[in-house]
């Protein structure tokens, strides 16, 4: 029997092997564009693949695409790519552990 993995493991593996994702961090999208609370998902999934976050802050985005619609409207999106600021550790997970904690 073939077992079905929850998509936050499959994006994990997708993620070891390469593949770039593009997360919200809020979970939702902003009614008036100012930044929400973050949710821990994101984070947990770069750090159980071992993969650097790149942090990518897009302006303008909730007037494009407003919150609770699926329209798309006219306008400009200011994207700026910063530095990631994550790198992957040359520790093993033990010694991570002992570093920082289970």
């Amino acid at each position: 029997m073939m077992r079905r993995l929850p998509a936050s493991e499959k994006a994990i593996e997708a993620m070891r092997a390469g593949q770039s994702f593009l997360i919200y961090p809020e979970g939702t999208r902003s009614p008036d564009g100012r930044l929400q609370e973050f949710k821990k998902g994101a984070v947990v999934m770069a750090i159980k693949a071992g993969v650097p976050i790149v942090p990518i802050v897009c302006s303008g985005a909730h007037r494009v695409m407003r919150k609770r619609s699926l329209k798309i409207y006219p306008g400009e999106i200011l994207v700026e790519f910063w530095r990631r600021s994550m790198r992957r550790s040359s520790r093993s997970k033990s010694e991570r552990r002992e570093r920082h904690g289970p």
